[in-house]
């Protein structure tokens, strides 16, 4: 047996944010759908999932999210067409580190991508083999 036997189409990354709403519209600009929320009932911290194909994340507010992420979050998205992704962040103004698409090796083969920056400092990074 090997985990993936075991996995599910869909798992999750959680993000701890300064600003719920916020991370919420920088998301669904993205792309990403609202696929549901849920409430703390210990802490009432409301958690928004959003989802982008098979992948979701779970985003809770947190005024001290820095830490809660460890200081630093990282993710990825692959892309069929790294130009079309890259027009498209572009064009709604989300390319907030002002990268250009490179060229570099992922997974040992040969790769396009470039990053940007969400709400919460995490950096999502799109790539294409």
């Amino acid at each position: 047996m090997r985990m993936s036997d075991y996995n599910p189409d869909l798992g999750f990354f959680r993000l701890t944010t300064p600003d719920l709403t916020e991370t919420m519209l920088f998301y669904t600009e993205l792309g990403f759908d609202v696929a549901g929320t849920d409430e703390d009932a210990e802490t009432g911290r409301q958690t928004i999932y959003l989802r982008l194909g098979h992948l979701m994340l779970a985003v809770t507010e947190n005024e001290n999210a820095a830490d809660a992420n460890g200081g630093a979050a990282e993710y990825s998205i692959q892309v069929d067409d790294i130009e079309g992704a890259y027009s498209l962040i572009c064009s709604r103004g989300l390319n907030n580190l002002n990268e250009e698409i490179k060229n570099g090796t992922i997974l040992g083969q040969d790769a396009r991508f470039f990053s940007i920056q969400g709400p919460a400092s995490e950096t999502i990074l799109f790539w294409q083999i």
